[in-house]
């Protein structure tokens, strides 16, 4: 997944056309605010910190200076004192560790079971629990390493089933398994338009941009899907060659300008992947050899692999392997082109697993090996086997098998499900930004994923 210049950076790229975000930090990094600092009772959690707060401030220094001189061993920790724990006299040491780290903050990554706060849950944390099994923070201290989640009782079963359960479990920032959906083709009414709606033909690409896509940068997108950039007409699959046609009917707001326009996106470090049609069941493709078949092929992708695009290609997992969709998938690949198939892959499509993939949430669901769906009995397989990216797009269904309105609190919901099992939520969210609302009022900018 590509990373992001910032938001400004990417707006004065776009208005001045040179396409270049400068030397600005990932904006991905910069929108994911630290996480809010809680008590911990550890002594590893951050130095200078001994109430506890997540910073090293005023209320710390208090507790050094009331109880200077005080003999912890004899007199018991004072009260208020949860952190960075005293042996012995509280003196000059604690006076150090305050002034050496005044200001400093400390992070945990709430991960459940990430014992050493590294930001997963994995061997580190399995070693520090059996290097100290056994032993009591209480009377003994807290083991060395340890920084979050520290156990008032002895180390034992209570935390290895805690960490067993959160296995490979970690934290992700949100803007990289978020991308928003707009439909191209099938937004209008207009067949002689291709039903290409959205205003582009009085706005072209630069200024439906400005319109749509910039306000969803600034609110924190930074991947984009266009369903059916082209257009689309009624009584035909969707297809690859949707530019061609497009040129044919003349559609010149949609056919010119659209390189000038998306580089700047793109080279900015925005992704934009152009979902297309399939050469599959298509009288312009049957019974082309391939140079030729490659060659209408390319020239229907030309200008979206030379705005920068990742390509998305519709039904293109039915397509076998060597065949000329399959060839022309692998070519793109070895041109660096970031190629995503629809729908999921089956147990009879291993060439098309390592590829990401993007399907409808429901049909993948369905797909699932363990929902005992008709179909997932027949072509399923695991999802472990799938080495690229899953995307689903998000349309949640009520009990009845009705839509749920594209945003609200189960839509939501089912973006936030799908984001902690490790896949990315495809949504349709312009109407939210519309109002100037954000990515992270939508939801939270970072979701811990399951392992």
């Amino acid at each position: 997944m590509n990373r992001v210049g910032s938001p400004e950076n990417v707006s004065e790229a776009v208005a001045d056309g040179s396409g270049r975000a400068g030397q600005s930090v990932s904006a991905r990094a910069a929108r994911v605010e630290p996480l809010e600092p809680r008590v911990l009772l550890s002594a590893e959690s951050l130095a200078g910190d001994f109430n506890g707060s997540g910073v090293v401030e005023q209320g710390d220094l208090d507790l050094v200076l009331q109880h200077w001189g005080r003999d912890v061993a004899a007199d018991g920790l004072p009260g208020g004192w949860g952190s960075d724990l005293p042996v012995g006299l509280i003196d000059q040491g604690e006076l150090d560790r305050v002034l050496a780290n005044w200001g400093e903050a400390f992070s945990p990554s709430d991960v459940p079971g990430d014992y050493d706060n590294s930001g997963q849950v994995d061997q580190g944390d399995l070693d520090l629990l059996l290097q100290n099994w056994g032993q009591d923070p209480a009377t003994q201290g807290v083991p060395e390493g340890w920084v979050q989640e520290v156990p008032t009782t002895t180390i034992g079963q209570a935390e290895l089933d805690a960490l067993l359960a959160n296995w490979g479990a970690h934290r992700v920032a949100t803007a990289d398994y978020f991308v928003s959906w707009f439909t191209i083709g099938w937004s209008g009414a207009d067949p002689a338009k291709r039903h290409i709606g959205r205003n582009l033909d009085n706005l072209g690409w630069s200024g439906w941009i400005e319109r749509d896509v910039l306000p969803q940068i600034e609110g924190g997108v930074t991947r984009f899907m266009l369903h059916n950039p082209w257009g689309v007409l009624p009584g035909e699959n969707m297809q690859l060659d949707q530019l061609l046609h497009a040129r044919e009917a003349g559609l010149d707001f949609v056919t010119q300008g659209f390189v000038e326009a998306w580089k700047p996106i793109t080279d900015a470090g925005v992704e934009v992947i152009a979902y297309v049609g399939s050469g599959l069941d298509d009288p312009d493709f049957d019974g082309l050899g391939w140079w030729d078949w490659r060659q209408r092929a390319m020239d229907s992708v030309r200008l979206m692999v030379d705005a920068g695009m990742s390509i998305a290609l519709d039904a293109a997992v039915i397509a076998t392997e060597g065949s000329h969709t399959h060839r022309f998938a692998e070519e793109l690949r070895s041109m660096g082109v970031e190629v995503i198939v629809e729908a999921k892959p089956t147990r009879f499509t291993p060439h098309w697993w390592d590829y990401g993939m993007v399907s409808l949430d429901q049909n993948f669901l369905d797909d699932d090996l363990h929902t005992g769906h008709p179909h997932a009995q027949n072509y399923g397989i695991e999802n472990s086997v799938l080495t690229g990216e899953i995307m689903r797009i998000a349309r949640p269904r009520r009990e009845d098998g009705s839509l749920i309105a594209l945003v609200g609190p189960l839509h939501q919901q089912r973006v936030e499900e799908i984001i902690s099992e490790g896949h990315t939520a495809v949504s349709d969210m312009h109407y939210w930004f519309r109002t100037g609302r954000t990515l992270d009022e939508f939801i939270a900018p970072t979701i811990v994923v399951r392992g």
